[in-house]
């Protein structure tokens, strides 16, 4: 091959490969952004006070004894309102046996503008949730006995 073919080669693959790469740092290509995300916090609910019971001091002779006592549920990171109910399920026992209808009858009550409960399933849900737990006493074996009261709440 001549010099000046090898010449002229040698400057065309100059050329070409100078385009290429110009060509391409010209044209922008890719692209990205940044974003920040806060983590929130769980929803957590807490059984919080639960004071021992108190008699009924107005029943008569010969009715069953009513005991009454109040019973808070805390819930927090509920902002959103991804919780809607507090579910409650009361049970009562003489040591590790639970007690039926016909021994005991628990009823729950709710007073006050926050008063969303129907039932045992509160549709009114705040960050202090405070009921007023009421258990009747139907079976007369069941005197001088300590029994365990237990609320359990439950969100949905």
């Amino acid at each position: 091959m001549k010099k000046s073919t090898i010449l002229s080669l040698a400057t065309a693959i100059a050329v070409v490969g100078t385009s290429a790469f110009t060509f391409a740092t010209w044209d922008e290509t890719t692209a990205s952004n940044t974003a920040e995300l806060t983590v929130g916090s769980p929803v957590k609910i807490t059984a919080d006070t639960f004071g021992n019971f108190t008699e009924d001091s107005s029943r008569t002779l010969g009715s069953n004894p009513v005991y009454t006592s109040d019973v808070t549920f805390n819930i927090s990171g509920n902002d959103a309102k991804k919780a809607t109910t507090l579910t409650l399920t009361p049970t009562v026992k003489d040591g590790g046996t639970t007690l039926t209808d016909d021994q005991v009858n628990v009823t729950l009550e709710q007073t006050g503008t926050d008063n969303g409960l129907s039932g045992l399933v509160d549709s009114n849900i705040e960050d202090n949730n405070t009921y007023i737990v009421k258990v009747t006493v139907k079976d007369n074996t069941l005197a001088t006995k300590v029994l365990t009261v237990e609320v359990a709440g439950e969100l949905n």
